[in-house]
């Protein structure tokens, strides 16, 4: 009867143990998942910020041509966000 309960107390351990363990790896996935979360929209400002930036055209530019260097390619379609299609037109020539 001791075994029986010696037993029944570890196994009640390992169950609180591994709960407790369960509840560290959830709280440490909603930390991560709030800290890219902030990460990302972080990111967006800063690149809204690039995009309304003087300098953007003469990015865009840099980045096409960095582009055409790397595919190496004779015919190219360039896919561009709407509010950059004027943009892309104007310094497409450049490029």
């Amino acid at each position: 009867e001791f075994a029986k309960k010696e037993k029944d107390r570890e196994v009640q351990e390992r169950i609180a143990r591994s709960a407790e363990i369960g509840e560290c790896r959830v709280k440490k996935m909603r930390l991560r998942d709030g800290l890219l979360n902030q990460l990302t929209a972080e990111a967006a400002e800063k690149c809204g910020m690039v995009a309304r930036g003087q300098n953007y055209p003469h990015l865009l530019q840099k980045l096409i041509v960095q582009g055409l260097i790397k595919i190496e390619e004779i015919s190219v379609v360039i896919y561009t966000r709407a509010e950059d299609v004027s943009v892309v037109k104007q310094i497409l020539p450049d490029a």
